[in-house]
């Protein structure tokens, strides 16, 4: 930016001297960029060229680390080597607000979905690359990553593993009673656009991936951290059993008729908050 600065001065006939001297304080805001400049101006001169020039400073990025004051799984994380060709798929939805309200949000989803990301990367050995991370994911956003990360575990093949992690809501269909995760832009009175449990592990099982691990923090009878969808719909149903199949393990917060439930001093999920431990 430049600013053109007007201004001028009137001696007595008793100042003899040749030029004028000024000082000139220079600043901003932020304190942090200025200088202090000693100009002379020439007598009967009518436009100085003098120019005042502050340099920018080039500020070095750094990362902005995650942390927090209460949960000892949040910090002291192990590191371990890189995994090459492990890719991991992490989900955080915790905001609902949009379709439900606030009473049905998942408390904590978005620090699960944070803090288990850094367990990915540190603990686990997925490489940076590798890693897909939602946080109040939409259908669209979710649906486009799980068909991302399916196609580069069946190009990889056996060479390859997957992690999946969700931390949020899921949800059976009341007549077919098949369960579904809950993207935030969907609530429980329709679900043709949420996510079919079923579907996803048919999508990883199918890869011929060496191994796909799936962690889900949800449960899926309507109830859940906040009361769930039980609050706004008010039933509770006993959702289809999905079969898995190739080389799958899933870790599930709940059975079919539980409900997963916020450890409030620790600011986490009880089933995230004892598999960090255990990874810890």
């Amino acid at each position: 930016e430049q600013y053109l600065i007007e201004y001028s001065f009137v001696t007595t006939i008793e100042y003899n001297a040749p030029n004028i001297p000024k000082k000139v304080n220079l600043s901003e805001g932020m304190q942090r960029y200025g200088s202090n400049e000693l100009i002379t101006l020439q007598m009967n001169q009518n436009i100085s060229n003098t120019k005042l020039v502050v340099e920018g400073k080039s500020e070095t990025q750094k990362e902005i680390i995650f942390g927090s004051l209460t949960s000892s799984v949040d910090k002291n994380i192990p590191i371990n080597p890189k995994v090459p060709n492990r890719i991991a798929l992490v989900i955080g939805n915790e905001d609902y607000s949009r379709n439900l309200n606030a009473e049905v949000n998942v408390e904590y989803a978005r620090n699960d979905a944070e803090i288990f990301k850094k367990y990915a990367l540190s603990t686990l050995g997925v490489e940076e690359k590798n890693m897909h991370f939602l946080l109040d994911a939409t259908a669209g956003q979710m649906k486009r990553k799980i068909d991302l990360v399916t196609e580069l575990a069946s190009r990889l093949g056996d060479r390859c593993e997957v992690i999946v992690y969700y931390a949020g809501h899921g949800y059976p269909d009341e007549v077919t009673k098949i369960p579904y995760l809950i993207p935030v832009d969907v609530d429980a009175t329709n679900l043709s656009s949420a996510i079919k449990l079923s579907d996803m592990y048919s999508n990883f099982g199918n890869t011929e991936a060496n191994k796909v691990t799936i962690f889900l923090d949800a449960c899926f009878s309507g109830g859940g951290r906040n009361q769930g969808l039980l609050a706004a719909r008010g039933v509770a149903i006993k959702p289809k059993k999905e079969a898995i199949s190739g080389n799958m393990v899933v870790f599930s917060a709940t059975t079919e008729e539980q409900s997963a439930l916020p450890y409030k001093s620790e600011q986490h999920g009880i089933f995230t908050y004892y598999l960090l431990k255990a990874l810890q």
